[in-house]
């Protein structure tokens, strides 16, 4: 009832009138703001839930060299193919009709992007579980700091994204300690604001 309230209300503003996936992405976050809180009731209240929720979520606890090592060769193919159609990205950026003007193959660009995004998350992902908001939040702060040129862009994201990764690592080992909360929960709870914010900026 709240979060259909709160989506409701930003629906008024102009950006999401303009754009529809400016309402999804509102209603994405506040739907996962919500989940985050409903899994940490049942976390500290079911114990026979708690490992499936844990890998939902999103934990590193008891991840190791195996997992390192089972992620790392799909890690490498995706970083290979990201910088080598890097420069093709730049062009895309500044618009298809001008990309494709400028020689760059689109559909390939497109597939060649989902091929390397879509390896390097399954694999992320069965190694330790679905972790919200990182992906997506880290690329906004970096550009502002830095260039929005691929070569920038995509090793400092990767860079802050990990850093991400290890302050809400930090934070959900000792935030109910001895007990452990699921990264992926702290990643939601870091990550909604941070959209909603923008949202709310766009429509001032």
């Amino acid at each position: 009832m709240i979060a259909g309230l709160i989506v409701t209300s930003l629906s008024f503003g102009k950006s999401i009138r303009e754009s529809s996936y400016m309402l999804l992405i509102c209603g994405t976050a506040l739907g996962t703001l919500y989940s985050s809180i409903s899994s940490i009731i049942l976390l500290t209240t079911n114990k026979e839930l708690h490992s499936i929720y844990t890998w939902i979520l999103g934990s590193f606890n008891g991840r190791g060299w195996n997992e390192f090592y089972f992620t790392l060769p799909s890690a490498i193919i995706s970083v290979i193919i990201m910088f080598s159609i890097m420069s093709s990205l730049d062009l895309l950026s500044s618009g298809q009709k001008n990309a494709l003007s400028l020689g760059v193959n689109v559909k390939k660009l497109r597939i060649l992007v989902l091929i390397s995004g879509a390896l390097a998350v399954s694999v992320s992902v069965c190694a330790g579980g679905t972790i919200n908001f990182v992906g997506l939040i880290a690329p906004h702060i970096v550009r502002k700091f830095t260039s929005s040129k691929g070569k920038t862009l995509i090793p400092f994201s990767m860079i802050f994204g990990a850093i991400i990764l290890l302050i809400s690592d930090t934070i959900a080992r000792t935030v109910i300690a001895p007990s452990e909360l699921p990264a992926g929960v702290i990643t939601s709870i870091l990550g909604v604001p941070f959209f909603l914010s923008l949202i709310i900026k766009k429509n001032r």
